[in-house]
Order: C-alpha cells, then structure tokens, then sequence
C-alpha cells in the first residue's frame, strides 16, 4: 500500500492534467469546428472540394469528437480523483487509453493530409473568383467575404498576383478590380473599384496563405501531440491510483 503522501502527490497531479486536458481538448474541439464552418476561411473551400478535401473534412470531425471526448473525460478525471471513487477512476483509465490511440490516428492522418492541401488548394482558389461579385451565386456572399478579409489582412491582391482578378467575369469595364485591392485604407461602398495598377496591392496572397495555413496545421499537430504526452502520464497516475485506493 503507498503512503498517504504519495497519494495526495499523484492525486493532485493527475487533478492538474486533467484540467489541462479540458483546456486542450477545448482547443481541439474549437479547430474542428473552425475547420467545418468558419466561411470566410479558405479551409472551407478546401472542405468543399476535391479528395483531399474529403479527407480533411473527415479530420476535421474526427477533431470535434476527439475534443469533445476529452472534455468530458477529464471531467470525469477528476470527479473520479478528487473523490476517490475506484470504479470511475478505472473508467477514465479505460477510456483515456482509447482516445490516445484515436489521437494518434487523428494526428496522423491530417499530418499525412497536410502536404495534399497544397495542390487542392491551387487548383481550386482560383474557381473562386468567377464567384466574387456574381449576385446570382450561393456561394459568392461567403466568397466575397473571405477574399475581403484575406487581401486586407495580408495586405495583397490576388491569389498569384492582381492578373488573377482578370479570370473575373462580374467585373465592369470601369471598374475591373475589388475595391480591398487598392492601398490605400478606404472604406469600400462597392466591391469593384476603379484603380489604376499603380493602386493597386503588388504582392499576390498566395504566400501569406500557404504561410498561414502551415501555422494552423502546426498547432494543430502540436496541441495534439502535447495531449498524447500528457496522457500517458494520466495513464500511468490512474493505474498506480487504481491499484491503492
């Protein structure tokens, strides 16, 4: 039989991992769900389209499950620790281990995905832009929306460069590229603005994408990884809880 420190030590820590844990697979949970339905987020448009999209939708549900799980496991982690009842402490053991084993399986697959999205990505960014400005599109108010936001937060025009706007076929002679396009900082009253090239944003956003893509992939990849980690120090407290209370 251990101590009674030493148990109060290991209670303690695994109380502590369990509410890290509730953080993270809030985290994991918010990803998934970003992923689903953010739709001014070029994620969505990859989740629409192509094998690779499939895939990561289905990463993207399996985030959602895999977050919510962990929630409601570390809930049950440390109901079971700070009471000390033995049976839903085995529970929680039980369960901890499948939903490592799942998120080995989650990781893996959108680390493999990762380098997909890429192609996916080039090959149908640029079908967007016959949407933007089509008042007869579903798609085009989320469309429109997303590019908005992208050009005036990387500061850029253009997927490639500002010639991908010339794919476009909603614009007016007079008014041939999007206002967020220009500059300088306006507020836009209309979608389409006449500008000169000299007005016009030089850099495409095709980098700051792709950039931006990898550094939400990564913290993906990473919160998961931390909670493999963690886990198997939960394991490992659980068991040696098990075996002495």
């Amino acid at each position: 039989m251990a101590s009674k420190g030493c148990l109060q030590t290991v209670r303690y820590f695994l109380v502590v991992l369990n509410i890290v844990f509730f953080v993270l697979g809030l985290v994991i949970l918010g990803y998934g769900l970003w992923i689903l339905f953010d739709q001014e987020s070029f994620m969505t448009i990859i989740v629409r389209d192509g094998h690779a999209g499939k895939n990561l939708q289905g990463a993207a549900f399996a985030l959602i499950v895999v977050g919510g799980i962990t929630v409601i496991l570390s809930t049950l982690g440390c109901l079971g620790t700070g009471k000390r009842i033995k049976c839903v402490l085995c529970l929680y053991l039980v369960f901890i281990m499948l939903l490592l084993v799942a998120q080995v399986v989650v990781g893996s697959l959108v680390y493999l995905e990762k380098d997909k999205i890429y192609p996916t990505l080039n090959s149908t960014i640029l079908s967007t832009f016959m949407a933007y400005g089509n008042e007869s599109s579903s798609l085009s108010k989320s469309v429109w929306s997303m590019w908005d936001t992208i050009q005036t937060n990387f500061n850029c025009c253009g997927y490639n460069d500002y010639n991908d706007w010339n794919l476009n076929g909603n614009v007016k002679p007079d008014k041939s590229y999007p206002c967020t396009c220009t500059k300088a900082e306006v507020q836009a009253q209309e979608y389409f603005c006449n500008l000169t090239i000299s007005e016009i944003k030089s850099d495409g956003c095709k980098a700051s994408v792709e950039a931006w893509l990898s550094a939400n992939l990564l913290v993906i990849l990473s919160v998961c990884l931390a909670v493999g980690v963690l886990e198997i120090f939960a394991v490992a407290f659980a068991i040696y809880l098990c075996m002495n209370i």
